[in-house]
C-alpha cells in the first residue's frame, strides 16, 4: 500500500511539472507568433510608406467599429493592413430588422468567422498555395476547369458596339521589373500594367469595334486600401455609363517567373489569371464569365491561362454582374512579353461580348 502511495504522489508531481512545461511551450509559440506578425507588419511598412490617415479612412474605421466588437474592429484593422480587399468584406451592408434575409445574416456572421480561420489569412497571403488545385484554384484539368460555365447564350451575328467595356486598374503602378528596374512606378504610368490597359483598349475598339473606357487613375499610393479608393472612381464610372457589358480590373501578380511565363508560337508570353470575389451575393455571374474566358484561351493558346482563383473577398466585384479581375504576368517579366498576351486576351474578351454572358 505504501509502494503504491509513494507512486501516485511522484505521479501527481510529474504531472504538474509536464503541465507547466506544456505552458511554457505555449508562451513561447505565442511570442513567435506575435514576433512573425510585428515582422511582417514592420517590413510591409517599411516598403510601402504608409500617408497620414485621412478623414475619409478615419470614417471607414467608424464604420467597422460599429459592426464588430472593439476587439474584432481592432483585429480587422491589424489583419486589413496586409491583406487588400480585406475592409470591403467588413464592410458589407446588411438589412437590419425583418428586412435581412437569412442568407443577409449568414454572410454577415462568416466573414469573421472566416478570417479567424488561420487557413484564410495563409491563402490571401501567399500567392503559391493557390496552386495546390485543392486549396484556392480551379486548376486546368487537359484544358478544361473543374467547372463549365452554366450559362451559354449564342453568339451575335454581328458587333453592334452596343455595351461599353470598362478597363481600371486598383493597382495602376504596377510595372515590370526587366523592363523598368522597379516593382511599382507612379512617375511613369508607360511602364506599368496601365500602359497594357491602354493598348488592351486599342485593340479591343480598332480591331473587334467594341467601345471601350479605359481609366488610369492611380489608386495605389500608398497601396493601403487601394480597393477601398478605387471604388468611388468604379462607382462613377457605372453611374455615367450604364450600359457597360464587362468591367475589367487589370492587374500584373507578384509570384515568379516561371507560374506567369507560358511559350507562345515560341516566345516567352505573360499568362493570364482570373480572380472572383465570393463574398458578396450573386458571385457566380462573375465565376460563370471567367470560366467562360478561361475555356476561350485554352482554345485559343492553350497553356497560357493559370485557371481561376476563388478568395473569399470582394475586390468591387459586387458592383456589376461583369466584373473580371485579370492578372496579366508578373513583376518578373518584360513589358514585351506581357504585351504578347494581348491579342490573345482581346480575341476572349470579344468573344465573351458577343455572347452576351
Amino acid at each position: 500500500m505504501a509502494r503504491g502511495f509513494h507512486l501516485s504522489v511522484r505521479g501527481n508531481r510529474r504531472f504538474r511539472q509536464r503541465s507547466n512545461g506544456r505552458g511554457n511551450g505555449w508562451l513561447r509559440i505565442l511570442v513567435a507568433l506575435l514576433l512573425v506578425v510585428g515582422v511582417r507588419y514592420l517590413y510591409r511598412q517599411r516598403v510601402v510608406p504608409v500617408a497620414t490617415v485621412d478623414t475619409a479612412i478615419e470614417q471607414e474605421n467608424e464604420v467597422v467599429d460599429s459592426l464588430f466588437s472593439l476587439g474584432d474592429a481592432v483585429y480587422i484593422r491589424i489583419v486589413s493592413a496586409v491583406i487588400p480587399g480585406l475592409r470591403d468584406v467588413s464592410q458589407l451592408s446588411v438589412p437590419e430588422g425583418d428586412a435581412a434575409s437569412s442568407a443577409d445574416k449568414v454572410l454577415q456572421g462568416v466573414v469573421l468567422r472566416d478570417l479567424r480561420d488561420p487557413k484564410t489569412i495563409m491563402f490571401a497571403q501567399i500567392p503559391y498555395l493557390g496552386i495546390v488545385p485543392e486549396l484556392l484554384i480551379n486548376k486546368p484539368n487537359n484544358g478544361q476547369t473543374t467547372t463549365t460555365p452554366k450559362i451559354t447564350i449564342p453568339i451575335r451575328d454581328e458587333l453592334t458596339g452596343e455595351g461599353k467595356v470598362l478597363i481600371y486598374h486598383t493597382h495602376a503602378t504596377e510595372s515590370f521589373v526587366p523592363s523598368s528596374g522597379k516593382a511599382f512606378i507612379s512617375t511613369d504610368l508607360t511602364m506599368t500594367i496601365a500602359q497594357l490597359g491602354e493598348e488592351l483598349a486599342d485593340v479591343l475598339q480598332r480591331q473587334y469595334h467594341i467601345p471601350v473606357i479605359h481609366n488610369k487613375q492611380i489608386h495605389d499610393v500608398p497601396r493601403t486600401g487601394a480597393y477601398e479608393k478605387a471604388l468611388p472612381t468604379l462607382e462613377q464610372l457605372l453611374t455615367t455609363y450604364q450600359d457597360t457589358e464587362l468591367v475589367v480590373d487589370l492587374h500584373r501578380d507578384g509570384v515568379a517567373k516561371e507560374v506567369t511565363t507560358a511559350t507562345i508560337n515560341g516566345q516567352a508570353t505573360g499568362r493570364i489569371l482570373f480572380v472572383v470575389g465570393t463574398r458578396y451575393p450573386n458571385w457566380e455571374a462573375n465565376l460563370e464569365k471567367a470560366q467562360y474566358l478561361h475555356n476561350v484561351l485554352e482554345q485559343i493558346a492553350p497553356g497560357v491561362s493559370r485557371g481561376i482563383r476563388e478568395r473569399p473577398l470582394v475586390y468591387n466585384q459586387n458592383l456589376h454582374s461583369g466584373s473580371l479581375l485579370i492578372e496579366l504576368g508578373g513583376y518578373q517579366n518584360s513589358l514585351e512579353e506581357v504585351r504578347r498576351t494581348l491579342p490573345i486576351l482581346a480575341e476572349a474578351l470579344s468573344q465573351l461580348y458577343k455572347s452576351g454572358q
